[in-house]
């Protein structure tokens, strides 16, 4: 008997029950539903703009979808970094659009509730189609887990494709999310809203 295991085996018996949890986790849906769940929540805020009352004051379609990319960040609560650059100098600036803006028609709220219901909606509609009616509760936050390996690389990646340069004067201004915290924020929602969702679609199995 080797000396991580109790004289009744239970410790063996645990590892075997954690393994077997393991294995009833849908890795792949799960990674799978991170991804569509990001680009869903990106899809309904772009919707917000373009057919709902949401205004937003750039140029040509790709600024506005990049506009609409740092906003989507600002609604995980990460950052937009704005940095001006010329004579010299660099001067860096932090700001959230969501929180500054005053007087527009869609309230804040709207925007910040639309990465938590794409999320939580992904999460349900995979957890009832891919969990085990059997499966152990512990099974839930794992396909959180998995959601998060799904969602946090589309939030990294993000943070290039929407850097936005706007002209200045006097040098270069340059628009784009906090890498530190998309990372951060985008491991966090799907981790913890993602497992939501999936308790919700699991209990709608029972």
């Amino acid at each position: 008997m080797s000396r991580t295991d109790s004289a009744d085996g239970s410790d063996g018996l645990f590892a075997e029950d954690w393994r077997a949890d393991l294995r009833d986790v849908p890795s792949i849906p799960g990674i799978v539903a991170g991804g569509a769940a990001w680009l869903f929540g990106y899809v309904l805020m772009a919707a917000l703009f373009f057919v709902g009352p949401a205004t937003l004051s750039v140029g040509s379609t790709g600024e506005r979808l990049r506009g609409i990319g740092l906003i989507f960040y600002n609604a995980h609560f990460v950052s937009g970094v704005e940095t001006l650059s010329g004579g010299g100098v660099q001067q860096t600036v932090r700001f959230n659009l969501i929180l500054e803006q005053t007087g527009t028609a869609v309230p804040a709220a709207v925007y910040f509730v639309i990465p938590i219901v794409a999320i939580l909606a992904v999460g349900a509609v995979v957890g009832f189609v891919a969990l085990n009616a059997d499966a152990e509760y512990v099974t839930i936050p794992l396909f959180g887990v998995a959601m998060a390996v799904g969602y946090l690389p589309l939030a990294v990646a993000g943070t290039f494709l929407v850097e936005l340069p706007v002209g200045w004067s006097l040098g270069t201004l340059v628009l784009e999310p906090d890498l530190l915290e998309a990372a951060a924020f985008g491991f966090a929602y799907p981790f913890v809203v993602g497992s939501v969702g999936a308790l919700l679609g699991y209990a709608l199995q029972q």
